[in-house]
């Protein structure tokens, strides 16, 4: 009994937001948030993966993307890089099972999977920003080069002065559920 597991992790959503909470196994508490913290050898990785994903991407800085299916415009910019590559974003993915090159390999990808990708739901803004209007969630089903299925979870934010911008992604293993 030494070796059993006191605590669970469990998926919640909030306005569109994704987190998962450690739960207590004997009283079903919620013990707060799961934080993940990157070893020294993993921040140096990082570190590697960020800067190829700026060359990668620095030629759709300044572009519009489409998705297909809802007509929805999002602009790309050397921000919507940060925020791609940001150890929250990384992290989420990491706390849903992936590891922290598969998150950079869908971010790589992010104009096409943003394009495909199918249109979830429009949700406010959280922090109550006053020039915020909306943000929107887009999901689509992909395979990564590891073979391991996910679902990249795109977040794109609509402001009253610069249109909507490509926010960030997170890898899930399993999709949100409209309601």
């Amino acid at each position: 009994m030494q070796n059993e597991r006191l605590y669970h992790l469990e998926d919640f959503w909030n306005n569109g937001h994704h987190s998962r909470h450690w739960i207590d196994n004997e009283t079903g508490r919620d013990m707060g948030e799961a934080i993940y913290v990157p070893f020294h050898k993993e921040y140096c990785e990082r570190l590697k993966l960020r800067k190829d994903l700026q060359e990668e991407l620095k030629l759709l800085i300044n572009k519009k993307f489409t998705n297909k299916e809802s007509g929805i415009d999002s602009n790309f910019s050397a921000r919507s890089i940060g925020k791609l590559g940001s150890d929250k974003a990384v992290n989420k993915s990491v706390l849903n099972g992936y590891t922290t090159q598969e998150h950079f390999e869908a971010a790589m990808q992010i104009k096409q999977l943003y394009e495909s990708s199918d249109f979830i739901a429009r949700f406010s803004d959280d922090r109550n920003d006053p020039n915020v209007i909306a943000m929107n969630r887009f999901q689509i089903a992909i395979i990564l080069s590891t073979g391991k299925k996910a679902f990249a979870y795109i977040t794109t934010k609509e402001v009253k002065f610069h249109g909507n911008r490509t926010y960030t992604i997170e890898l899930l293993s399993s999709p949100y559920q409209k309601k």
